[in-house]
C-alpha cells in the first residue's frame, strides 16, 4: 500500500559479502568452546576478559563498528522509520492470534515476564534478540543478494545461516545435538518471513519489533 524509494546500499558487495559471511560463520565458530566446551559463566575472570573480543563477534558488535567506520550513516542500515513501518502491527496481530489459537500451552508471555520481569523482557526481546538479530540477517540478506545480484538467494541464504547460529548455544542447554539443529530448522519460517519484512520496508524497525514480541513460542508449531 505504501511502497518506498528507499534502498539499502552496497557500495563494495564483494568485499562487504565476504565480511560478513566470514563474521557470521567465525561466529558460529567461536560459539561452540565458550558456549559447548566451556560454561562461559563459570570461566575464571581472566578467561572472561580474554574472550571479548570473541563476545563481540558472537552477539554482533564488531559487525556494525566495521560497517559505520566504512562511513555507512545508521538510516542506511535501516535504523529509520518511513510509511511502512507501520506494518508490524497487523503482522503482529496476525502471528499472535494464530499461535494463542492453535498451540495456547506455547504462549510464553506470561512465564517470560515471571521470569524475567517486565524489563528484562523487553531488553530481551527488542535488544539482545530483535535488533541484534534483524541487524545481522538485513547485513546478510542484502550484500549477499548484491554480491550474487539476486535478492531472493540472500534473502534465503541470509536466513540459514542465521538460524544455525542459534544451534551451539541451544546443543549447550540441552546437550541434544539433533534437537538443536531441529531447532534451527524449526526457526527458518521465521526467519523467512521477518527477512522479508526487512527486504520491503527497507527498514529494521519493523521486523525489530515483531521479532522482539515473539513470546507465544509461534516457532513451536
Amino acid at each position: 500500500m505504501f511502497p518506498t524509494d528507499l534502498e539499502f546500499p552496497v557500495r563494495r558487495p564483494k568485499r562487504e559479502a565476504a565480511l560478513v559471511v566470514g563474521i557470521e560463520l567465525l561466529a558460529i565458530v567461536l560459539a561452540v568452546p565458550l558456549f559447548v566446551v566451556f560454561t562461559l559463566s563459570e570461566l575464571p575472570v581472566a578467561w572472561k576478559i580474554a574472550s571479548i573480543p570473541a563476545m563481540a563477534i558472537i552477539f554482533p558488535i564488531a559487525l556494525p563498528l566495521v560497517l559505520l567506520y566504512w562511513k555507512y550513516r545508521p538510516a542506511e542500515l535501516g535504523l529509520r522509520f518511513n510509511a511502512m513501518s507501520w506494518v508490524f502491527l497487523p503482522i503482529l496481530l496476525i502471528t499472535m492470534g494464530t499461535a494463542y489459537l492453535s498451540a495456547p500451552a506455547d504462549f510464553t508471555l506470561g512465564r517470560l515476564l515471571a521470569s524475567e520481569g517486565l524489563l528484562g523482557a523487553l531488553i530481551t526481546g527488542f535488544i539482545t534478540a530483535g535488533l541484534s538479530e534483524e541487524f545481522v540477517r538485513m547485513a546478510l540478506q542484502t550484500r549477499v543478494g548484491a554480491y550474487l545480484r539476486n535478492p531472493a538467494v540472500g534473502w534465503f541464504f541470509a536466513t540459514l545461516l542465521w538460524a544455525f547460529l542459534h544451534a551451539p548455544n541451544w546443543y549447550a542447554k540441552g546437550g541434544d545435538l539433533y534437537e538443536a539443529l531441529m531447532g534451527a530448522v524449526r526457526i527458518i519460517p521465521l526467519g523467512l518471513m521477518w527477512g522479508f519484512i526487512t527486504h520491503r520496508t527497507k527498514s529494521l524497525i519493523p521486523a525489530t519489533l515483531v521479532h522482539g514480541t515473539n513470546v507465544w513460542g509461534l516457532q513451536n508449531f
